[in-house]
């Protein structure tokens, strides 16, 4: 049975009796409805949402790109009753809400946190703020002293994390990192979901050559991936009909946030801009263990993200030797990965937006199972 999450025992009783005679009337009418337990469990949790408890939200930061679009999806979202959005200069007098969002810059959010987490709201953190374990990997990453060290080590919260490492690494913080009744959440930067939704499943089946060359690292974002605030980089003149690579090797911060997940791989990772607004493509290529065969490479991916039709229900794998394209992940909440594999050599290709799966919808993820809802409320899982 499905765990209660916010709905009271007797009308869980109930809902569980409609749900049971749903499927026994959807049987007898000939309509295919599996009954196992996740199956049932899933339409019972379809029914608590009707029925759910609704929590007041604010989401700091909501003029920015991912603010926008964060409260776009909470003000459709049935769990939440309201949504508010100080402007930057209110932070400091607003007194916050249930559930708080943080899509502040970097080097302002962590102190916002502090503050409405000390209050007693759960507090879901959008910026690198909060990404790094300890204060002396942040201040190598940020070079700058943590702004509130003593929140460290926060849930790092990539919420297919259960999915790909579960059964292989029980004892791993990161697998218990994203649970319902968490407080704090920080989630991952756009291009390390992107990364590790791709390289995870093939290094915890031993299937990347730990003792091979650096893991390289290509991705092409749009403009909104270099935030709001305007700058010579990102002036129409300079991206317009242009590719602009920045912080290429080992300079960008998230090269360290990618490498805590990577169990020693070095990265070699080179970041561009693209003329476009939203989206983003990332190719990981990396050397193969020895004997691994094109099956093994499959099958890691089938049972990280397609085990049931309720296993990570935004994550799509496409047919081998078949990358995936911006275009059809952006504006969705899904990312695509496919792979292709020549030798020993694999390249590993993941499309997600940057603004949804690589920031909004990701943190609703979160909202969703720390509130002991189905991760997909709110949102628009993948198709087929």
């Amino acid at each position: 049975m499905c765990p209660a999450g916010t709905i009271h025992g007797e009308m869980q009783e109930w809902l569980n009796w409609h749900a049971w005679n749903a499927c026994m009337a959807a049987t007898s009418s000939r309509v295919r409805i599996p009954l196992s337990p996740p199956y049932f469990c899933h339409l019972s949790k379809l029914c608590h949402n009707r029925f759910m408890k609704q929590y007041g939200v604010a989401v700091l930061g909501g003029s920015g790109f991912a603010g926008q679009e964060l409260t776009g999806i909470l003000e459709n979202h049935p769990a939440v009753a309201s949504v508010q959005t100080p402007v930057t200069g209110e932070l400091a007098e607003f007194e916050g809400s249930e559930v708080v969002f943080a899509a502040l810059p970097n080097h302002t959010s962590a102190r916002e946190v502090d503050r409405h987490y000390s209050n007693g709201s759960t507090v879901i953190d959008l910026s690198g703020d909060l990404r790094f374990p300890t204060a002396g990997s942040y201040n190598a990453w940020h070079d700058r002293p943590h702004p509130a060290p003593h929140l460290l080590p926060a849930p790092y919260c990539l919420p297919e994390y259960p999915h790909i490492a579960g059964k292989h690494t029980p004892d791993d913080p990161r697998h218990t990192s994203l649970a319902e009744g968490r407080k704090l959440a920080s989630m991952p930067g756009c291009y390390p979901t992107a990364t590790l939704l791709g390289l995870l499943p093939l290094l915890h089946r031993g299937l990347i050559d730990m003792q091979g060359a650096p893991i390289i690292i290509d991705a092409d974002s749009g403009i909104s991936g270099r935030g709001k605030k305007p700058s010579e980089e990102t002036h129409f003149m300079s991206v317009s009909n242009n590719a602009v690579s920045y912080k290429t090797g080992r300079q960008h911060r998230h090269v360290g946030e990618m490498e805590l997940f990577l169990d020693g791989n070095e990265v070699f990772f080179s970041p561009t801009t693209i003329a476009i607004e939203r989206g983003m493509l990332v190719k990981a290529t990396a050397r193969l263990a020895v004997g691994t065969t094109l099956g093994q490479v499959r099958q890691a991916f089938v049972d990280a993200y397609e085990a049931t039709p309720l296993t990570a229900p935004f994550v799509k794998v496409l047919p081998e030797d078949e990358l995936p394209t911006i275009q059809e992940t952006v504006r969705t909440d899904e990312c695509h990965i496919g792979f292709v594999v020549v030798n020993r050599t694999i390249q590993i290709g993941s499309s997600l937006d940057n603004l949804r799966k690589g920031a909004a919808s990701q943190a609703v993820q979160a909202f969703n199972v720390m509130h002991g809802l189905d991760e997909t409320v709110g949102l628009t899982p993948k198709k087929g």
